[in-house]
Parts: C-alpha cells; structure tokens; sequence
C-alpha cells in the first residue's frame, strides 16, 4: 500500500502536472511552482488527522518517511526536467 500511494503521490501526481502546464502554456515561473508543488511528499499534518479519526498512525508515518526521502531525489529531478521542457 506505501509503495503505491508513493508512487503516485511522487511520480504519477508530477507527472500530470507538467502535463497540464506543458498544454496550458502558463508564465515560466509561474509553471515552475506547478510543478515543484506538485512533486513535493505529503503534509505532516496527515498524522495529526489520522489520529484524530482513529486510523493508523504507523501507515500513515512509514508512508510519510518514504516520501520525504524519495523527495531527495524526484524533486530536484522533476525540476531540472521542467526546466528543460518549459
């Protein structure tokens, strides 16, 4: 279940966007921050609301963690790609 919601949430998520900034046409910046947005992890404020509806806080951290740790890498990734194609 991390793996998938990672993948999406890391890759499929950015992907979309520079998809949609690249049919759009928006300003240089402004398509950036789409796409830097886009491909950040998750908020952590998922586990204060996953603790306040009795779900689990364990799943909810473990996916936190990979996300931000992959993030090393797909961000400045995904960033140094959009820069190429905007």
């Amino acid at each position: 279940m991390i793996a998938v919601s990672t993948a999406v949430k890391m890759i499929a998520v950015p992907l979309c966007v520079i998809g949609a900034v690249i049919l759009t046409g928006p300003e240089y910046i402004f398509g950036l921050v789409l796409i830097m947005e886009a491909s950040m992890p998750a908020a952590v404020n998922h586990i204060v609301i996953v603790r306040g509806f009795g779900g689990d806080i364990a799943l909810t951290t473990r996916a936190l963690f990979v996300q931000y740790a992959l993030s090393v890498v797909t961000v400045p990734l995904f960033l140094f790609w959009a820069r190429s194609i905007l």
